[in-house]
C-alpha cells in the first residue's frame, strides 16, 4: 500500500484536477443517491481500513498530547491576558466549579495549579514555554495528518523541517482557536469589569463603561452560541483543510463530515458530564471508572472525527465520478508537495534492486551447487 501511495502522490494529473474543478462547479450536490453511496462506502472501509484502531491510537495522542495542550493553551490566555494573571485563575477555578463534578474538582485543581506553576516566569520564559509546548502537542496533529493522508491513498509529500512546522503552526491555530472557545463559553461581567475598572476608574468613566458593559454582555448573551458553533466549525474545518497532503477545492466552514463530527462531540460531552455528575461517585471503580468513562469519551470523539473526515473524502470522490475522472480507486487531488514522497519513491526502488539481487545472487549460487553435483 506504501508504494501504492507514493506512486499515486507522483502520478495525479494537474490537469485533471482543474477540469474537476471547472466541471464541479456546475455540480453543488451529489444527489441522495450519491450521499448513499459515499455514506456505505465510508462505513465499509472505515471498518476494514481498521478506523477504529487509528481512533485508538488518536486518543493515545491526546492523553499524551492532554499535558503540554493545557499548558500551551493556558499560557497563550496568559500571553493575552497579560497583567490579569489572577483573574485569569479565578476565572479557572469558576469553570472547575461550574463544569467539574465536585468529588473531582480537588485533583482537577491540583493539575491546574501544577500548570500555572509552569507558566510562571518572565515573558521569555513564557513565549519558550509556549512553543516547547506547542511542539509536543502538535503529536496529536501529525497522528492526524497521516491518517488523513491514508484516507485519501496520498504519501506524505513534505520535507521534513516543513511537515514539522506546519504542523506546529496548525496547532497555534487549533489552541488559538480553543481558546476563544473556552473564553466565550466562562466569560462574564466580574471577568470583564476586573479587567476594564482599573482603565475606566483613572479616567472618571466607571459607571458609564459599566452601563455599556452590561449592555454588551446582553448581546452577548444572544450572541454566545452562534459564536461558539461558528469557532467550532472553523477548528474542525481547519483540522480537515490543513493537514492532509491533499490540494482541496477550497475551505469548508462547514460540511457533511464536519456537521456529524460536531453534533456528534456535543453529544457525548453532553454524556460524559450527565455520567460524571449523576454516576460516577456511585460506580464501584470510584476514580477509576470517571477514567475510563473520560477515555472511552475521547475514543468516541476521535472516532466521528475520523469517519466525519472520511465521509468528507467519499463525497469528493463521488462529485469526482460525477464530474468524469476515474476516482474509483483513488481520489484526484494533487499534493501540496510531492518532495518527500520522491525521496521516499527512490528510497523504495533501491530496496527493491537490492532485495531482486538477494534472489538472483541466491539463484545463482543453487544453480552452481546443481552443476558442482553433477560434475561429481
Amino acid at each position: 500500500m506504501p508504494a501504492q501511495q507514493i506512486g499515486h502522490t507522483l502520478n495525479v494529473d494537474e490537469s485533471a484536477d482543474a477540469e474537476y474543478a471547472y466541471n464541479s462547479r456546475r455540480l453543488p450536490w451529489v444527489g441522495w443517491r450519491g450521499l448513499g453511496y459515499a455514506l456505505k462506502r465510508a462505513s465499509i472501509e472505515f471498518w476494514l481500513e481498521l478506523g477504529f484502531d487509528a481512533a485508538s491510537m488518536l486518543t493515545y495522542y491526546t492523553v499524551l498530547t492532554c499535558a503540554p495542550a493545557l499548558l500551551a493553551i493556558y499560557s497563550i490566555a496568559t500571553l493575552v491576558l497579560a497583567g490579569y494573571t489572577e483573574d485569569l485563575q479565578a476565572l479557572t477555578n469558576d469553570f472547575v466549579e461550574k463544569y467539574i463534578p465536585t468529588e473531582y474538582a480537588g485533583s482537577v485543581r491540583d493539575v491546574i495549579d501544577t500548570i500555572i506553576g509552569s507558566s510562571t516566569g518572565g515573558m521569555v520564559a513564557l513565549i519558550i514555554g509556549i512553543g516547547f509546548a506547542l511542539i509536543s502537542s502538535s503529536a496529536y496533529t501529525r497522528a492526524f495528518s497521516r491518517t488523513a493522508n491514508a484516507v485519501y491513498g496520498i504519501s506524505e509529500g513534505r520535507t521534513l523541517i516543513r511537515y514539522h512546522v506546519f504542523m506546529v503552526a496548525i496547532t497555534l491555530l487549533l489552541l488559538v482557536g480553543t481558546v476563544l472557545l473556552l473564553i466565550a463559553i466562562i466569560v462574564n461581567g466580574p471577568l470583564v469589569n476586573s479587567i476594564v475598572d482599573p482603565i475606566a476608574k483613572p479616567l472618571g468613566i466607571e459607571s458609564a463603561t459599566r452601563d455599556v458593559i452590561n449592555f454588551g454582555l446582553t448581546v452577548w448573551g444572544w450572541l454566545r452560541w452562534p459564536f461558539i458553533i461558528v469557532m467550532s466549525m472553523a477548528l474542525v474545518g481547519s483540522l480537515y483543510y490543513f493537514t492532509p497532503n491533499v490540494k482541496q477545492r477550497r475551505f469548508r466552514w462547514l460540511s457533511t463530515g464536519s456537521f456529524l463530527t460536531i453534533v456528534s462531540t456535543a453529544l457525548v460531552v453532553k454524556g460524559l458530564s450527565w455520567y460524571l455528575f449523576n454516576f460516577a461517585a456511585a460506580n464501584p471503580y470510584g476514580a477509576m471508572g470517571a477514567v475510563i468513562a473520560v477515555m472511552t469519551a475521547l475514543w468516541t470523539v476521535n472516532v466521528m472525527i475520523l469517519f466525519g473526515f472520511k465521509l468528507d473524502a467519499e463525497i469528493e470522490r463521488v462529485r469526482q465520478l460525477k464530474a468524469g475522472l476515474a476516482a474509483e480507486e483513488f481520489i484526484q487531488l494533487p499534493p501540496r508537495d510531492a518532495t518527500a514522497a520522491a525521496a521516499e519513491g527512490k528510497t523504495h526502488r533501491n530496496l527493491r534492486e537490492q532485495a531482486h539481487r538477494i534472489r538472483e545472487a541466491s539463484l545463482a549460487e543453487g544453480e552452481g551447487a546443481e552443476g558442482k553435483s553433477a560434475d561429481e
